[in-house]
């Protein structure tokens, strides 16, 4: 593989323990995993332990399992939240413009509207 140059990127990769890893730069290459062979890009850090997702995606049995932990992440119901919402600020969920009217919008005379079809 020798020295490719690295171009330069503004990704945000954290860790597992949710903290940022410093990413030197990109580099695109030809990527085999697994017996799954794809191209993507490879990003340099001071670790060997990154693996990109298009990577874990070209391959079926870790995309699978990819999928599996994805499917298992739940979303906190918002129903108590919206009612506790409506209670405190009713005025906010009331139909119609509420505070915003007092603007007007003009349209000046030579413009003419157009029509796209």
């Amino acid at each position: 593989m020798g020295s490719p140059a690295l171009e330069r990127t503004n990704i945000v990769v954290k860790n597992a323990s949710g903290e940022h890893m410093k990413i030197h730069g990109k580099l695109e290459c030809k990527i085999k995993l697994k017996g799954a062979e794809t191209e993507g890009y490879a990003y340099v850090t001071s670790y060997n332990s990154l693996i990109g997702l298009e990577w874990i995606r070209a391959n079926e049995d870790m995309k699978y399992h990819l999928e599996m932990m994805v499917a298992e992440v739940k979303m906190a119901s918002t129903t108590g939240i919206e009612e506790e919402l409506k209670k405190t600020y009713p005025e906010v969920f009331e139909e119609g413009l509420g505070r915003c009217n007092k603007e007007e919008v003009a349209a000046p005379s030579e413009c003419a509207p157009s029509v796209l079809q």
